[in-house]
């Protein structure tokens, strides 16, 4: 894996060694980062992998100075700071390094965590994981839901939900908005979303309910979190300033319950300008944004897909407007919520577990079909 190192450029070595402490437990001594004097050890055991897009580290650098002095849950997460990305002769020449960056660490089943300077890089991070050829389920907690008004020819400018709709990707199984504001998006938006049978989730329903978040992470594959969805008292160092959003500490939870999420494969964070920010506010919340995703890491159960049903205690509920019971699983190692979701056409049969909360379990049993089961079967039907 040793050859990855030749796309990025390397961080500082008089920057490392500022931070350098006897704390076993601090980032900076836990972490394998790439300097030039120094190429990481032990990169078989990396489970996590930091790195700036940016190639001068204009992003990467002011949160490193953060980072760096935070402590970590424990000594056997396995951490690589890479460095920043290497610029090339051509953008063409960058993005296929990026392609080539995380296909080899999706073959070594490391979690790339990522700074973007804009979204646009989003769309050609997706495109890298459509090459796994399975149905991916993105979430991108945002203020707005970005979509251009038409739909016609997609250039780099064009944002990344609308790129990915034009292309019909056949991989997008589910998309979810987190966090928009209503009055920053248009109703037509919405509806398309609705129409797609993709989920939009308002801020206010996040500040209502905020443990509603973690089924949504729980089915997510790829995980974008903008800097615009944090309030500007909060993050001031942003390219849409915004006086509501997310608080810092949700932000935070947010990002945890991305990392604790056994399916999750990436979390990126854009939005960002350094120019902007006020004595490294920004700076500072973002490092506390990665911790928590590194500690939600630390503390994945390998529950579903990668443990058997058959483990979890079943509950089968009868709902009067279901033709079939609705059946719910309850993990003992973690106490988390599934149901089943299944959907006949003629002889075919499909059957699909999702995520769901233990309020989807008390709706059933109320004899209310949950809302997540109704879209999940239109979508198999």
């Amino acid at each position: 894996m040793k050859e990855i190192f030749d796309f990025f450029n390397p961080v500082d070595t008089e920057f490392v060694n500022q931070f350098q402490s006897e704390e076993k437990l601090q980032f900076v001594q836990q972490a394998g980062i790439y300097t030039e004097q120094k190429i990481p050890e032990n990169i078989n055991d990396v489970k996590i992998a930091f790195f700036d897009i940016d190639s001068r580290g204009k992003l990467g650098d002011p949160v490193r100075k953060f980072l760096y002095k935070l402590y970590l849950p424990n000594e056997n997460i396995g951490i690589l700071d890479m460095g920043n990305l290497k610029d090339g002769n051509t953008p063409a020449d960058k993005l296929a390094a990026l392609k080539e960056v995380f296909i080899i660490l999706l073959e070594k089943q490391v979690v790339p965590v990522c700074l973007s300077p804009d979204s646009g890089f989003l769309y050609h991070i997706y495109k890298v994981f459509e090459c796994l050829e399975t149905p991916l389920s993105v979430v991108s907690v945002n203020s707005t839901i970005e979509l251009d008004k038409e739909l016609n020819d997609a250039t780099d400018e064009t944002p990344f939900l609308s790129r990915i709709i034009m292309d019909r990707s056949k991989f997008l199984f589910n998309y979810t908005n987190l966090g928009f504001q209503s009055y920053l998006v248009s109703q037509n938006d919405t509806r398309l979303l609705d129409r797609l049978l993709f989920d939009a989730i308002r801020l206010g329903q996040v500040n209502a309910n905020p443990k509603e978040v973690e089924p949504v992470m729980r089915d997510a594959d790829i995980v974008y979190m903008s800097i615009n969805s944090i309030r500007q008292s909060e993050a001031p160092a942003r390219l849409q300033a915004s006086a509501n959003g997310l608080y810092g500490d949700q932000a935070c939870m947010i990002s945890r319950y991305a990392g604790i999420s056994d399916k999750v494969q990436l979390f990126v964070l854009d939005g960002f300008d350094p120019d902007f920010d006020i004595n490294f506010h920004t700076a500072n919340l973002l490092s506390e944004i990665i911790w928590y995703f590194i500690e939600g890491y630390s503390q994945r159960r390998n529950d579903y897909p990668y443990a058997k049903l058959s483990d979890y205690k079943k509950f089968v509920v009868q709902v009067s407007d279901a033709s079939d019971p609705i059946v719910f699983y309850k993990s003992n190692k973690s106490d988390r919520w599934w149901m089943r979701v299944e959907s006949r056409s003629g002889e075919k049969k499909r059957n699909l577990i999702v995520a769901c909360s233990y309020e989807d379990y008390q709706k059933a049993c109320n004899q209310e079909i949950p809302n997540k089961w109704l879209k999940m079967y239109q979508k198999i039907s």
